[in-house]
């Protein structure tokens, strides 16, 4: 924390300081968990819109997004099986 703002450890290759983004989470489910934390790291920094373009390149893996406003977005894939406890302030993309 500096400033008042809460730093974090995933680094923007493109600017080398913390990635400035609009989730506080992003959960990537698939088999490989190398994968899935590369794909993670990646949507965090990238955003929502390119992280979709990124995962339909890859069969079989999901992703949960939590958002700064505290909203959850899901894959379509995992929407039978995600129940959201807390509140139902969930939408597909």
């Amino acid at each position: 924390m500096k400033n008042n703002i809460k730093y974090h450890n995933i680094m923007d290759g493109r600017t080398g300081y913390p990635a400035r983004s609009s989730f506080l989470s992003v959960i990537v489910i698939a088999e490989n968990s190398m994968l899935c934390d590369a794909l993670s790291t990646v949507a965090f920094v990238l955003g929502i819109n390119r992280e979709i373009e990124l995962i339909k390149r890859f069969i079989d893996v999901d992703v949960i997004f939590v958002t700064e406003d505290k909203r959850i977005k899901v894959t379509q894939n995992i929407t039978e099986n995600f129940y959201l406890i807390y509140e139902n302030k969930f939408s597909y993309i």
